[in-house]
Parts: structure tokens; C-alpha cells; sequence
């Protein structure tokens, strides 16, 4: 029994606990204990449970724009494809000072919405971050909040016979009797407020139609909640600033740091098979296989440090295949983030790189204003920044990363890599603490 237990690894459960949102569903129940405070928790958690009969599949929906936009329009749409109601509360709560919204709004919703677990689509409410605090203090959560961005112009619908689609152009809603300047105080407040459900999304020259079903298909994506274990696939070229960013987020969520260059070097040193037959390829001078770069990837994701903790791998994958047996784990990636940044920035990062060899600090010739003095006292490139090196390894990334975005698909966060690294690292870390997340394909 006892070999039997050590056989049994963390791995094994995590799957299931993804599969079905365990995570998440905890994360929901203690989050409630801590609004409600019941006397009794166990009660309560037992009849919590038994109005959340489709927990894991009800949309919230919390729709943001400026007074000139219809969303109403945008609601019936999406109220068509989705099948859950429309809520509508601003003309009961115009009168009602602070205490009495905390107060009512329950009843008042009560009376708009049958089953409040079944889902539902707030168009205007709440207004601000205090009614956004009101509706968290007594439980209602959203789980996407999508704010339509709109020109300067005034909007006006104008219906297409051919199409029957709606032109956005221009609204008489009674949302336009709100002054633009108060709205956008307000929104800056509830952006904060739904940061982790927050969606951006252009309506210029779209039709309402196309704004909704963008929305549609953001709620059909897979979808963990914050907190969860993150597992981290980091794909840049080099000077892209990759290590720079996982050594940035490794540090502040305590997460396993997996470079496989340094892991590839570190493994060859093992007394072990694997590093056995590493090293006899090393004599030989031949190149590593797919499957021979899996087998290292392999066994320090799999390891009880990593399974843990979580983890961020750099550079790997190679390939489109490499992927394949990266997504065949048991524990594959749940964050898949893409570092964008055109070659010649990365060349000109990497070639203006240069290193003390006496303290190994690291200095640019484009951005270091000491950069000359310090020449003299011990700098140079590292053999891996020469040139024809460079230019080596940004074909090769080349070549393959179109391999390796095709099978990531829509799971992948783009993110622009050519600013400053602090700046590329809050937008990493934005992509990272978003509750959405789309598995790639199954392995085949």
C-alpha cells in the first residue's frame, strides 16, 4: 500500500481538477462564506451547492459603453444566442441612497430574474465601483464583462434589408441623457473593479451582430478561474526579452523557472541514462531528436517541484511536433504566451549585448551611457551574441514558429515586445491573471 501511495503523484489529480473547475469551484465557495458569514457553514455550503445545479456552465454578463452606444440592441442579440435574460434595474434604483441599494437590490432582482445561478445580462448596472462592490458584497460575480469601445462620432442604426444586420452610426437610447464626462469617470472605476473579466472591443465599422458574436465565441472558450497552478509556455526569438520576463514572473508567483538551454546542460552533467546517451550523442555530433528533447522537458515538468508549484518554460518548443509531445503530458501548458517582435529589433538587441567577464553584469552599447568607460575595464560579447550565431538562431525561430503558432491556435496571448522590458512584463503578467484560458488541440 505504502510503494502504492508513492506511486500516486499530484499529477494524476490535476487533469480532473482542471477538467471540472475544482479549483475554481473552492475559490466560489470560501469566497462566499467570507460575504455571507453563516452561522453555520456547513448548511450553508450544502444549500449553495444545491442552487448551483449548473455551476460550471452559467454565463454573468456585465456590458459596458459610453451613453451613445445601444446596448440594449447588443443584449437582445446576445440574449438570442446565449439564452440567458436580460436585467434591466436602473429606473427602480434612480431614488435609492446607498444603504437602501445594498438593502433592495436583492428583492429587485428577484423580481427581474427567476433563477439568478441560471445567468443573466446586466446592460445597466452597475453604474460605478461602489454598485459593482454592492453587487460583490452580496455574491453576484460576473464571470465576463465586455466594454464596447465607440468613436467620437455619434452612433445611429441603420438596418441592412440584405444582411438584416445593424450599422452602428447613431442612438436615441435613454442611456444618451447621461453626460459623457460622468460616464467616463465611472468606467475607470469599474475597470479596476472587473480587471480579471474585463474584455476590450472596437465597434467602429462593425454591426452589431459581429460585436455579439465576438462575444459569443469569448464565452465559449474553456475557462479557469484565478487562482490555479500556472504552467507557463513563454515562445519568443532571442532578444525578445524572454528570459528577462520569466525570470520576472518566476520570481513573483514562486514558480519553477525552465530553461532549456540551461536544462539541456544541466541534464548532460546527470548520472543518468538520459544523461548518459545525451553525452554519447555529444561525442557522436549528432543532433537532438524530438523525442530526445521531450525526455528532458519531460522529466523536470514532471517532477514534484514543478507539479507543485507551476512552472514557465523558455525556449522550447522547437517545432510544431515538439508542441505535439509538450501538450501530451498529463500536466500540459494552461498559459500560452507569445513574445511579438520584428527581427531586426531582436538583432540589434542582441549585437549592441555586451558582458563583463569579471562580474558578469550585462550592458548595452544603445542604452548604457557608461558603456565606453566600462570597455576598457573588461567588456564583451558572449560567443553567443556573435553575429553569425545571431543570425542563426533568429532563422531558425523563424522557420518554425509558424509551426508553432498554427497549433496553438486561439489558446495563444500575442503580446508586443518591442518597448521597454518593464513594459513587457505588465502586459506578460496582464495576460497571466486573466481567467481565460482555451486548451490547444488534444495530442494525436
Amino acid at each position: 500500500m505504502n510503494a502504492l501511495k508513492k506511486n500516486i503523484g499530484l499529477s494524476h489529480f490535476l487533469p480532473y481538477l482542471e477538467k471540472h473547475r475544482i479549483y475554481e469551484l473552492f475559490n466560489d465557495i470560501i469566497t462566499e462564506l467570507v460575504i455571507k458569514k453563516p452561522s453555520d457553514h456547513l448548511i450553508y455550503i450544502k444549500k449553495w451547492l444545491e442552487n448551483n445545479p449548473i455551476y460550471q456552465d452559467c454565463l454573468k454578463i456585465i456590458l459596458l459603453s459610453r451613453p451613445d452606444f445601444d446596448k440594449k440592441l447588443l443584449a437582445e442579440y446576445l440574449e438570442k444566442k446565449l439564452n440567458i435574460p436580460i436585467v434591466r434595474l436602473e429606473n427602480k434604483l434612480q431614488d435609492l441612497l446607498p444603504d437602501d441599494l445594498v438593502k433592495n437590490l436583492p428583492t429587485l432582482l428577484d423580481t427581474q430574474v427567476k433563477d439568478l445561478h441560471k445567468g443573466w445580462i446586466f446592460i445597466d448596472f452597475p453604474r460605478d465601483n461602489f454598485e459593482a462592490r454592492v453587487l460583490k458584497k452580496i455574491g453576484i460575480l460576473p464571470t465576463h464583462v465586455f466594454e464596447i469601445i465607440t468613436s467620437d462620432v455619434n452612433l445611429e442604426i441603420n438596418s441592412t434589408a440584405t444582411s438584416n444586420a445593424h450599422t452602428i452610426k447613431n442612438c436615441n437610447d435613454s442611456a444618451k441623457e447621461i453626460k459623457l464626462s460622468d460616464y467616463n469617470l465611472q468606467i475607470n472605476g469599474l475597470r479596476n473593479e472587473y480587471k480579471y473579466f474585463l474584455y476590450k472591443m472596437e465597434s467602429i465599422d462593425r454591426t452589431y451582430e459581429e460585436i455579439g458574436n465576438t462575444c459569443v465565441s469569448i464565452t465559449r472558450r474553456k475557462r479557469y478561474n484565478v487562482p490555479c497552478i500556472y504552467r507557463v509556455l513563454l515562445i519568443g526569438p532571442r532578444g525578445s526579452g524572454v528570459g528577462s520576463v520569466a525570470k520576472y514572473l518566476s520570481q513573483k508567483y514562486d514558480l519553477v523557472n525552465v530553461d532549456f538551454n540551461y536544462l539541456l546542460e544541466q541534464t548532460k552533467e546527470q548520472n543518468s541514462l538520459l544523461g548518459e546517451e545525451l553525452r554519447c550523442l555529444d561525442h557522436r555530433d549528432t543532433p537532438l531528436t524530438s523525442e530526445m528533447r521531450f525526455k528532458i522537458v519531460e522529466n523536470k515538468l514532471m517532477s514534484h517541484e514543478c507539479i507543485k508549484k507551476g512552472w514557465i518554460l523558455t525556449k522550447y518548443p522547437f517545432t510544431g511536433e515538439d508542441f505535439q509531445l509538450l501538450n501530451s503530458l498529463t500536466t500540459p501548458p494552461n498559459r500560452i504566451i507569445f513574445l511579438n517582435v520584428d527581427q531586426v529589433t531582436c538583432r540589434e538587441r542582441l549585437l549592441s549585448r555586451q558582458f563583463n567577464i569579471l562580474t558578469g553584469s550585462e550592458h548595452h552599447l544603445t542604452i548604457d551611457r557608461d558603456f565606453r568607460y566600462d570597455f576598457v575595464k573588461g567588456l564583451a560579447a558572449h560567443p553567443k551574441d556573435y553575429r553569425s550565431k545571431v543570425e542563426q538562431d533568429l532563422k531558425q525561430f523563424e522557420e518554425n514558429s509558424e509551426s508553432i503558432l498554427k497549433y496553438a491556435g486561439e489558446s495563444v496571448d500575442v503580446v508586443d515586445a518591442s518597448p521597454e522590458i518593464k513594459i513587457i512584463c505588465e502586459r506578460v503578467d496582464a495576460c497571466l491573471t486573466r481567467p481565460i484560458i482555451c486548451k490547444v488541440p488534444a495530442h494525436k
